[in-house]
């Protein structure tokens, strides 16, 4: 408990200026790097992390989240979508609501977004769509997944911290801090 204590501590500090925790610690993508997880849960309804992209331009993809082969999320000319099985998605950008641009290159963006569909996060890749060529090249940092839609005031209170105590936020499926 001590352990476990100390480190929900830890985990509790604020995000600095580079959408990190202090020490600029995030996985870094060079288009051709990725992470598979495997098996999550089915029920996601809210994905949030920390991105930064090297490319922002017309046409431009870099697929960021594979959920399971055919379920996405990517960066496509700066604007943040979603496969079109996710329906209805909000999107939040540095916790503002209906918003999905990224703006400028090598800038942090908190990204989140909130859906009542349930993805089935069966085969996590982070970094590329499986089969595609179109792979991230930016960073990522602070992966989470929750198994319901967080309201805007949730994720305006959180997204410039860890999770305090994440063992004790029940419908947290995914917590990826890439510390």
């Amino acid at each position: 408990n001590i352990a476990n204590s100390t480190m929900e501590e830890v985990m509790a500090q604020s995000f600095d200026a580079k959408g990190s925790e202090a020490g600029d610690y995030a996985l870094i993508f060079n288009g051709g790097d990725y992470v598979t997880h495997g098996n999550v849960f089915n029920g996601v309804q809210t994905i949030s992390f920390w991105l930064q992209v090297k490319n922002i331009g017309v046409g431009h993809t870099d697929y960021v989240i594979d959920f399971n082969g055919t379920e996405y999320i990517r960066v496509f000319g700066g604007t943040v979508q979603c496969h079109s099985n996710i329906t209805s998605p909000t999107y939040y950008i540095n916790a503002v609501p209906d918003v999905a641009t990224i703006g400028a290159v090598d800038t942090w963006y908190h990204v989140a977004i909130t859906t009542n569909y349930n993805i089935n996060v069966s085969a996590l890749q982070i970094g590329k769509l499986a089969g595609d060529g179109d792979e991230l090249n930016g960073r990522i940092d602070e992966v989470r997944m929750w198994n319901e839609p967080r309201s805007a005031s949730d994720i305006l209170a959180n997204y410039k911290r860890s999770l305090a105590k994440p063992y004790d936020e029940d419908d947290l499926k995914l917590y990826l801090r890439m510390n």
